[in-house]
């Protein structure tokens, strides 16, 4: 798997020159639901190269062990915490690249911050004037506040359609942060919600941060490695590296005209419908 990556110039010149996005060298805070404009503009130029370039190396991998039928003409995708949409953007690259016979992708987002969702509605302009299959966009859900919140979304999304792809990137750790989860795995958690949703060939791929969740004193990537002993049978792809206490993360690296090799560490699995 590729972990070394340059931005593509037009996602950079639509960050730093047309957003006139800052990148911050001190890590965001983890509050994005309740950030205001200028905070997400911080945010969008800090955290979405280093999701994009996430998101690329992780669908490309699962194209590479055959995880994705790149014979199909549609997509449903499912993005749970889709924020600015830093991972559907390099989700449109890998398929753009690998999907020949692809006339559309079907996408359901849930993002409970609206000022988001304008930054995401403005990454999606761009990225129909790329890609030659139709982009079709659904807002399924807002802001998620409890348990039963989550599993409303996935009865009302099990009502729609069944997804190809459902991902969550950098979402389920601030869940976690607010106590929403009841203190839970927040992956195990997602999984046991909303694995229904997946079709019978469809992935599901989680991503997230490598910090200690301060309510519980649970490392995330330990918490992600324990997917692997909830569901076993489901497991696709995985990596482990041991880095003291932030366990079982992965490196990468984007360089781009506000820094070169700037580093991410995060914590991921893909998942088949078991």
């Amino acid at each position: 798997m590729e972990r070394n990556y340059t931005l593509p110039s037009w996602l950079d010149k639509a960050i730093y020159e047309d957003l006139r996005a800052p990148y911050e060298t001190q890590n965001c805070s983890l509050n994005i639901i309740d950030m205001n404009k200028d905070e997400l503009l911080s945010y969008v130029g800090t955290y979405l190269p280093r999701t994009y370039v996430e998101a690329t190396a992780l669908f490309g991998h699962a194209i590479e062990i055959g995880a994705l039928d790149t014979s199909k003409t549609e997509l449903t995708v499912f993005d749970f915490g889709c924020g600015s949409g830093g991972e559907l953007i390099g989700l449109f690259d890998i398929v753009s690249a690998h999907f020949p016979h692809l006339n559309s992708v079907t996408i359901f987002v849930c993002e409970g911050n609206p000022e988001h969702l304008s930054f995401f509605d403005t990454f999606l302009t761009y990225a129909r004037q790329r890609v030659p299959f139709a982009i079709n966009t659904h807002v399924a859900y807002g802001k998620i506040t409890s348990l039963d919140d989550m599993r409303a979304l996935s009865n009302r999304l099990a009502s729609i359609a069944s997804f190809d792809i459902i991902c969550t990137f950098k979402a389920l750790c601030e869940l976690s942060d607010k106590s929403i989860l009841d203190g839970k795995n927040p992956y195990t958690t997602f999984l046991s919600i909303f694995r229904k949703n997946l079709a019978e060939d469809g992935i599901c791929v989680m991503e997230d941060l490598t910090f200690k969740d301060k309510n519980t004193g649970q490392w995330l990537g330990t918490w992600m490695k324990m997917v692997d002993n909830f569901y076993p049978q489901a497991l696709v792809a995985s990596h482990e590296m041991v880095c003291g206490d932030d366990a079982y993360n992965m490196g990468f690296t984007v360089s781009h005209s506000r820094k070169t090799l700037d580093t991410s560490k995060v914590c991921w699995r893909i998942l088949k419908k078991c």
